[in-house]
């Protein structure tokens, strides 16, 4: 089963005075996704990425197209969809402990304080952030903790299609790995679909499953990891990938 995103556009005005002044953001975009992979989306700055997480997400108004979702077999239901932005200080909230905002994540759900902990404190340990840290306010946190809590939070809520834009961004090499590995991790067990919009992804590139390329709006290049990889086709695409080859990834 798959996702199909059918000529999909987001045009806005560049101008409230002129409305032929219009800045085409995606570009007739036609493209399926399969449902429980990891689906890696490349480009450079302003090509369309997380214009086009958001439009998954229903946080962009859309132009034209369309993006159809099968049915949820597993929860015969919407689909469970959570988002990581890049700038995700709306995500947290500054002024409640850590511990709160992720005791929040259980809301409804019949589970003890014992579970409940137990659960969180595996969540820390995957992510290496100390016991400690469920004490400390949001705005206590530094910006690689911010991240790391905010995935933490979204994970929790056990989603069926995950979002990243540029996960990451604010961490030091290593939580970059630990990172890298966890979304792995959850990419082999099978039941959630990931996308991620990255320009750090040596870490990951050799585990994905699918990568696209945007340029200005458009899709140029699509396919498996490996296709992608060994054959690219566009100009552009092989100058993304140039640097990533250049360590090692085959």
């Amino acid at each position: 089963m798959h996702i199909e995103i059918e000529n999909l556009s987001v045009i806005k005005n560049n101008s409230i005075f002129n409305i032929s002044d219009k800045n085409i953001i995606l570009n007739d975009l036609t493209i399926n996704f399969e449902l429980n992979q990891f689906h890696l989306i490349i480009g450079e700055s302003g090509a369309g990425k997380t214009t086009f997480l958001k439009c998954l997400f229903s946080i962009e108004e859309i132009s034209s197209g369309n993006i159809l979702f099968p049915k949820n077999e597993r929860e015969n239901c919407n689909y469970k969809m959570q988002m990581l932005f890049q700038y995700n200080g709306e995500l947290l909230n500054p002024f409640r402990t850590v511990k709160s905002m992720l005791h929040d994540t259980f809301t409804g759900l019949r589970i003890s304080k014992n579970e409940m902990h137990d659960v969180i404190i595996e969540q820390l340990k995957d992510f290496n952030l100390n016991q400690s840290i469920l004490e400390k306010k949001g705005f206590q946190l530094s910006g690689g903790e911010h991240q790391r809590i905010a995935l933490i939070r979204l994970l929790l809520t056990n989603p069926d299609i995950l979002l990243l834009d540029e996960p990451f961004a604010s961490q030091d090499f290593e939580s970059n790995i630990i990172i890298a590995n966890k979304l792995i991790e959850l990419s082999k067990k099978g039941n959630m679909t990931i996308f991620c919009v990255s320009h750090i992804i040596t870490n990951i590139i050799a585990n994905v499953d699918s990568i696209t390329v945007l340029e200005k709006g458009r899709i140029i290049e699509s396919g498996d990891r490996e296709t992608i990889l060994s054959h690219p086709k566009n100009k552009s695409t092989k100058l993304l990938l140039e640097g990533y080859k250049k360590s090692g990834i085959k």
